[in-house]
């Protein structure tokens, strides 16, 4: 089967190109067996000037997001319907956007984790929005997705969201997986007696919640216990959040070996995976914890519940709850072993059977090869 794989920040091989997820997809496809052909970018300049023209609008408090604009999605569909003339797979899948009055007849399917009706005044990229936009985005998202031949969502969450606001029929729940190689762990017995290390994974202090880790994390060495946080993504917005239990990191880039391995080596030495999120449409960096076995302490929000199954790989907590509640959570998986191991345990086990892109490759595949199967019956009917 040949299936034609697109992006448009640019080749959905580089790893850069949304947290290298379509790159870590197309290998899981290829380990299924599939003929992967890579589209994109289409129209690099283009696209690089519009999301220029929709920051600039969108620090003028009236952001113009060319994502649902017409004349937008209707050039970059005239590029890809042309690939696909010269090309010809069986199917495309799109990720992270979707084509308006395409002319081709090959299928197509798109993947993404939210919709845009979820992401509104939540998502930073959907705040801020003009009159225009926050007018036309849900018809325009219902047109162009109602026009595919299906579409896949990395959450029941999202998908739910997608049936109920859209009333899409042909609709798949297809989890995205740890875009980190397997580190191969080996669940742990117990954390560490001293210190604990706490890790914290994300590029937005305030919507991933790093002010309420650290806060965390302050409240735990207020009641005596030795632990340090690690934060990765991100800096603080100022010095008065720097503390001798903390330590930031920055951005570590994944197609930097050097970053590669100082994130992998932050993840083995941690003991619990904390992230207090205000808005999380999936979180695979709660797969990446899974994959090296540590329990997660993170909101009840989103997607998230659907990776952290609560009580038994890990503890999420309502959108509301405090600082002190998270102090809560995290020492009561430190301070009891039992749940501790088994945890660890359960966290690499269900990475191993439902997060992994090879699992997720074959998924797709057997979705893929079913719907087409369907359309061939029905032709001939």
């Amino acid at each position: 089967m040949k299936i034609a794989v697109c992006t448009l920040a640019g080749s959905p091989e580089d790893v850069t190109v949304w947290s290298g997820t379509p790159a870590h997809f197309v290998q899981g496809l290829r380990s299924a067996g599939a003929e992967v052909i890579s589209i994109g970018p289409l129209y690099r300049m283009a696209y690089q000037l519009l999301n220029k023209v929709s920051g600039a609008s969108g620090r003028l408090g009236r952001k113009l997001n060319w994502e649902t604009e017409p004349l937008a999605l209707r050039m970059f569909t005239r590029a890809l319907d042309a690939q696909l003339d010269r090309i010809r797979p069986d199917v495309v899948i799109l990720m992270g956007w979707f084509p308006l009055n395409s002319r081709s007849e090959i299928p197509m399917i798109y993947w993404g984790d939210a919709t845009i009706g979820q992401r509104i005044d939540l998502a930073p990229h959907w705040s801020n929005l003009s009159a225009r936009t926050r007018t036309q985005a849900q018809h325009i998202e219902a047109k162009c997705l109602g026009s595919l031949a299906g579409t896949f969502w990395a959450s029941k969450w999202a998908q739910n969201d997608a049936i109920n606001r859209y009333g899409l029929t042909n609709t798949h729940c297809v989890p995205f997986a740890s875009n980190l190689e397997d580190p191969l762990a080996v669940p742990r017995g117990s954390a560490q007696v001293r210190p604990t290390q706490l890790l914290a994974v994300g590029v937005k202090w305030h919507r991933k919640g790093m002010d309420r880790a650290v806060a965390a994390a302050d409240n735990l060495v207020a009641q005596g216990l030795d632990v340090h946080l690690d934060v990765v993504g991100v800096h603080p917005p100022d010095n008065t959040w720097l503390r001798a239990h903390v330590t930031y990191h920055g951005r570590l880039r994944k197609d930097r070996p050097t970053d590669v391995q100082k994130l992998h080596s932050l993840y083995t030495k941690a003991d619990i995976f904390v992230l207090p999120t205000r808005n999380e449409p999936f979180g695979i960096v709660f797969q990446e914890a899974a994959a090296y076995a540590l329990p997660s302490v993170a909101a009840k929000i989103g997607g998230v519940p659907e990776i952290i199954e609560h009580g038994v790989t890990g503890l999420t907590l309502e959108e509301d709850a405090s600082t002190a509640d998270y102090a809560l959570a995290i020492s009561t998986i430190i301070k009891d072993k039992s749940i501790y191991a088994t945890m660890s345990r359960s966290a690499r086990t269900r990475y191993e059977e439902h997060f992994t892109w090879a699992r997720c490759g074959q998924r797709v595949m057997g979705l893929v090869e079913n719907m087409m199967s369907l359309a061939r019956g029905s032709g001939s009917s």
